[in-house]
């Protein structure tokens, strides 16, 4: 006779589940026994929730399979919350599933169970469920699985007690799943809808797309797509990025088109030229276009939204066209429905708009890149160009680092990259394990500064134990230098500076990532930096390359963004 916690198994594996990610303890230890035995299920241990959900997360942002952590009970539960907070953010499928104490505890322990915890759930997920009754198990856990995965997609949560996860199955026809081989649905605008924005878009003489990060989550052929339609228009078009934090949260735009002017930066005139001066304004899959980001936009401009979560639409801002779709059929059937009607734009506005593009492209504020600090960052920013393999996926969170990514490094549209619009600390490193399990062909580098790499330390437990092959690069600069700046700025710094150090003592990452059997360098040469990555890349198992990045506040303050 088998056991609720088995069920739970089969229906994960029916859905194409491969993992489970957790930090398990006594109330799922049923759970965990039966992700190990099932044949097409691992479990993998992670020291801490945060970890667990971070891996949860990266493996169902690399698409292959819904990510799934398991948490312990209440303490569990509230560790992994911020992490679980920042995937909602995102927009990031995953299913949760805490062990709950048995229910035979709740009049004699009730703060075992921290009474309403699951309605404190319900704030940070789509949807959020704690089963009293075994009969409910096959369905909570599959509309969880579905809810999840339908869009706008996002993380859900399942509390299961200790005594329903050992419970025998009194029917086997509990057993049976007739959920298999899901997808999500597909759908686009009208017909009638498109051609009303198409109409504004004929009489537009200044066109500006802003293409969002759920573009670049759509994939390659939807960022192609952005790229023929700018063509089509004569349009500018720049990236979705955030001046601040990880910047670029995903490669969601044709990178080496003439008409890309580049990610967004509030301090590029020409950037802000190009938005204030647009007639016509289409956004695609874009969140952060309120005004504290990109300024104010005219109210003489016509503003085009298309976005797959409803929620999105005239959120920040009033639109005069605003359609729910799948971004990439979308775009599909903007250019089928233009093919049919063509729409004649002047070579002049195309020249113009390219123009400006490139104008934009070379544009960097006047630093001072003679001096060794800068020089450090430049040989690094250019080995890694050369060295990067060319369909990597780079998870960036490098907080101060993150200006010089955006700027400098030659992304391609080969390479995926992903970073959080949620800015949680210490995200990156689970995200990046995740990663590294499902894509196994292709090399996984997670950029991170020496405050977030300590953040989740025990990352480096999982990815020892596990070998799991990604390359990890800590900027370490000795503290938090953004916060410094911040502090500074507001006048605070004599109060916060040591604080805000992490110089004493001084942490040798490479040090610690030894002591957890991970190959770990630190170049100083730019002939040591090629030699580190070139054999880091070519590693099956994970290493660690520190760079000894500047700690002067006068170098950091040159690019981090005070708002």
């Amino acid at each position: 006779m088998e056991i609720y916690a088995q069920l739970v198994a089969r229906i994960l594996s029916d859905y194409g589940c491969k993992y489970v990610f957790g930090a398990p303890g006594t109330t799922e230890l049923s759970l965990c026994t039966s992700i190990e035995s099932h044949p097409k299920m691992k479990y993998i241990t992670c020291l801490h929730e945060n970890v667990a959900i971070g891996m949860a997360e990266g493996v169902s942002r690399a698409g292959e399979t819904l990510g799934v952590a398991n948490l312990h009970a209440t303490q569990g539960t509230l560790n992994g919350m911020g992490s679980i907070r920042a995937s909602y953010r995102d927009g990031i499928p995953m299913l949760v599933i805490s062990g709950f104490p048995a229910t035979y505890y709740s009049i004699y322990e009730p703060n075992h169970f921290q009474y309403g915890l699951t309605d404190i759930l319900r704030h940070i997920t789509k949807w959020a469920w704690e089963i009293d009754n075994p009969l409910q198990v096959s369905t909570a856990v599959r509309r969880a699985i579905e809810i999840a995965l339908s869009p706008p997609m996002g993380p859900t949560f399942l509390g299961i007690p200790q005594n329903i996860l050992e419970m025998r199955l009194d029917t086997m026809s509990n057993m049976k799943s007739t959920f298999k081989d899901w997808s999500p649905p597909s759908y686009v605008p009208s017909d009638d809808e498109l051609r009303e924005a198409l109409s504004i878009i004929k009489k537009a003489k200044s066109i500006l797309i802003y293409s969002g990060n759920e573009v670049g989550k759509s994939g390659s052929h939807s960022v192609s797509l952005i790229g023929r339609l700018a063509e089509i228009l004569g349009a500018v078009v720049i990236g979705e990025a955030m001046d601040r934090g990880p910047m670029i949260q995903s490669v969601n735009s044709p990178m080496n088109h003439s008409l890309f002017a580049g990610y967004f930066d509030s301090r590029n005139p020409y950037i802000r030229d190009a938005i204030s001066s647009c007639d016509t304004f289409i956004e695609i899959g874009v969140k952060t276009t309120y005004e504290k980001v990109i300024g104010e936009l005219s109210t003489a401009t016509n503003i085009i939204q298309i976005d797959y979560d409803p929620h999105q639409l005239g959120k920040n801002h009033p639109v005069n066209v605003g359609m729910v779709g799948d971004i990439d059929k979308t775009l599909q059937r903007v250019l089928e429905l233009i093919q049919q009607k063509p729409i004649k734009y002047t070579q002049k506005n195309k020249k113009r708009s390219k123009e400006l593009a490139l104008k934009s492209r070379k544009w960097r504020p006047k630093l001072d890149t003679s001096s060794t600090d800068f020089r450090i960052i430049l040989d690094l920013l250019e080995v890694l160009g050369n060295e990067m393999p060319q369909n990597g996926v780079v998870v960036d969170d490098s907080q101060s680092f993150g200006y010089f990514l955006k700027s400098y490094f030659p992304f391609s549209e080969d390479i995926e990259i992903h970073g959080s619009l949620a800015s949680h600390m210490g995200w990156a490193l689970p995200v990046a394990l995740g990663f590294g399990l499902s894509k196994k062909n292709r090399k996984v580098l997670c950029i991170v500064g020496d405050g977030s790499t300590l953040f989740s330390l025990q990352s480096f437990a999982t990815a020892a134990k596990y070998k799991v092959p990604i390359v990890i690069l800590v900027i370490n600069n000795s503290g938090f230098r953004s916060l410094q700046v911040e502090s500074e700025k507001k006048g605070w710094l004599k109060h916060t500076r040591d604080a805000l150090s992490l110089t004493s003592p001084r942490i040798r990452l490479t040090e610690v990532a030894t002591s957890f059997g991970i190959k770990a360098k630190s170049p100083s040469t730019k002939i040591e930096l090629r030699d580190a990555f070139r054999e880091a890349f070519h590693s099956d198992t994970p290493c660690l390359i520190e760079i000894e990045a500047p700690t002067s506040l006068d170098f950091w303050r040159q690019t981090w963004l005070v708002q």
